[in-house]
């Protein structure tokens, strides 16, 4: 017998697996299927990518089956954390769905991290009702907001005030049906060296291509969707992190920390802004442009 295939476990493990699962109900073995199946995929891009942190974060896989009886929350707890030094991840909805029997293979779920102001009109009204205690990045993200929306001059007033906007009333817009155009803005923004705008209004319009900017936990009209926890899914998120969103974010934070520090800095964004828009029929209007209509007298 080639002993070297065996996998030796201490007497104690094996008599706390038969005090807690004898008898084993059908639910119960699927359940703990589920989860090794799930720890399994984390594990093997964890390595992958992270191979010098593996070890430290998540263990030996011989020993998590004893760490399971013994502190299932503590290996839940790692396995999380592993799941997040990938990419960002909602935490409270993960920690609920990681080990859960999401998928018909027998894998848990996880939600992406959305990343950017994440706003909606609901929580427009809330910070409009709260505006002492609202953070100073959501600066631009509102301006943005307040500019291609029909925000009105008392709602601009009180935000403006707050952020100390070098615009005391909402700057004057055409009037009908109109649009900032993307391809104009970007190459302006660009040429003026103010690259980052161009991410931040990305990021702001849900509109990067990169499922962590794009995805809105507070929106009112489409929900974040559950990913199964396979090791593809992992890894191509993973990946795309790694190679665009941890750039994109810095470029982004760096907009909402120079709106925040210089607001001034606001009034060459909206000069070159209104440069990007496009008069348009309401028929005309782009799928992913911000559609306008300045209703003001």
């Amino acid at each position: 017998m080639d002993t070297n295939k065996l996998m030796i476990i201490s007497e104690q493990t094996v008599i706390d697996f038969l005090t807690a699962f004898k008898p084993m109900s059908l639910a119960n073995v699927l359940t703990m299927l589920s989860r090794i199946r799930t720890m399994g995929a984390i594990h093997q891009v964890y390595r992958e990518l992270q191979p010098k942190q593996a070890k430290k974060v998540l263990g030996e896989p011989r020993d998590w089956f004893a760490l399971g009886l013994h502190d299932p929350e503590k290996i839940q707890t790692s396995f999380v954390r592993a799941l997040a030094d990938m990419f960002p991840i909602e935490q409270d909805p993960t920690d609920e769905m990681l080990f859960a029997d999401y998928s018909d293979r027998g894998y848990g779920g996880f939600y992406p991290a959305g990343i950017g102001p994440c706003l909606s009109w609901d929580l427009v009204d809330e910070i409009l009702s709260d505006i002492p205690s609202v953070n100073g990045w959501l600066s631009l993200p509102l301006f943005f907001g307040a500019l291609a929306n029909e925000f009105d001059q008392d709602a601009w007033r009180v935000l403006a005030k707050h952020f100390r906007w070098p615009f005391r009333n909402r700057p004057s817009l055409p009037d009908g049906f109109w649009y900032f155009s993307d391809r104009k803005l970007k190459r302006l923004l660009t040429r003026n060296g103010m690259k980052k705008f161009w991410i931040a209004w990305q990021v702001c319009a849900e509109d990067t291509g990169v499922i962590f900017f794009d995805v809105n936990p507070n929106s009112e009209t489409n929900f974040p969707e559950l990913i199964e926890a396979t090791p593809q899914n992992i890894r191509t998120l993973a990946i795309i992190w790694k190679r665009k969103g941890k750039a994109m974010y810095l470029e982004y934070t760096k907009a909402l920390d120079q709106v925040e520090a210089n607001p001034h800095i606001l009034i060459k964004l909206f000069d070159l802004m209104v440069q990007a828009i496009v008069l348009s029929n309401e028929t005309e209007k782009g799928n992913n442009e911000y559609n306008c209509e300045n209703t003001d007298p």
